[in-house]
């Protein structure tokens, strides 16, 4: 995993420069000073996630800055905020809480922004937030209630989001010292009054071979719901594994993506769907010739 510098109002930064799969994700920007405003040149710096877990497996690929890193100033990290336990948002109503903890022993700054999943920022946001800026008194919570307008998204399908909370640090008293901002990114989903059940969206997914090209298998989502899918592994006919698994897709509602497996023609997969509470499920399927197939529980 490497590192490109970027500038943000004449401020060095480190921005991870590759995506990652888990849906609790964290932007870890190396702050030289003050964080800059939330304007369009910092949002041209704070792109990316970092999971969190292997922030201290990192390697840089800009040498100098990491021999400056390592014989110059100190670096202090904080990630005191907790979410309930929570990897995702389901808004099924005009209006979501969200619950901010503070686990340190000093007060916590948060800075909440939302955004349109697919990163289009040109359309209007019908969505807006309660308290885009927050101090969490230390070891209490807080709230921030994010509210629908009322018009602007779609009544047959559900709206991606993501919900973006950045912890705030203290200007540091000792010039010397390295600061590291945290930014907890989860998705949010704006899901209205929908016929189908989450449920019966996960079972509906179909599987079918690609005609004249056995290693390409198309997977579609026929149903109103953003599915998430992680860990899709084909299988061959003696079930070894074929190729490299996907670690992760989303599927928008009503629609599909080809899965390319130039290894071997692939007899089924193993996948797993993300449920409403974050949770993975464990799906199989087996490929029919000729037809479209649909997975069933894997124990």
């Amino acid at each position: 995993m490497s590192f490109n510098p970027m500038y943000c109002n004449g401020k060095a930064k480190i921005i991870n420069s590759r995506s990652h799969k888990y849906h609790h994700l964290h932007d870890a920007i190396n702050l030289f000073g003050k964080i800059p405003k939330r304007d369009a040149q910092t949002k041209t710096c704070i792109r990316s996630g970092l999971n969190f877990r292997t922030i201290n497996k990192i390697r840089f690929s800009f040498f100098p800055l990491l021999f400056l890193l390592l014989a110059g100033p100190s670096t202090n990290a904080r990630a005191e905020l907790s979410f309930n336990g929570e990897s995702r948002f389901i808004m099924a109503d005009a209006r979501l809480t969200i619950t901010l903890a503070n686990e340190d022993k000093e007060a916590a700054l948060a800075q909440v922004t939302l955004d349109w999943g697919d990163g289009e920022e040109a359309r209007d946001l019908p969505m807006a937030l309660s308290t885009p800026l927050m101090r969490i008194p230390a070891r209490q919570k807080a709230t921030v209630d994010v509210f629908y307008l009322g018009h602007g998204l779609p009544e047959d399908r559900e709206s991606y989001f993501l919900l973006s909370a950045l912890e705030v640090p203290k200007a540091p008293k000792d010039p010397n010292v390295l600061q590291i901002a945290l930014r907890h990114r989860f998705k949010l989903f704006y899901r209205p009054a929908l016929q189908m059940t989450p449920d019966a969206a996960r079972a509906a997914l179909t599987w079918e071979r690609q005609p004249g090209n056995e290693g390409h298998t198309r997977v579609s989502n026929p149903s109103p719901y953003y599915l998430t899918l992680s860990d899709i592994e084909a299988k061959a006919p003696d079930g070894r594994s074929c190729g490299t698994p996907i670690e992760h897709l989303m599927l928008s509602p009503f629609s599909s993506h080809v899965l390319d497996t130039p290894t071997c023609p692939p007899e089924g997969f193993h996948y797993q769907v993300i449920s409403d509470a974050g949770n993975p499920r464990a799906y199989h399927v087996a490929l029919e010739p000729g037809g479209k197939s649909q997975g069933s529980p894997r124990s």
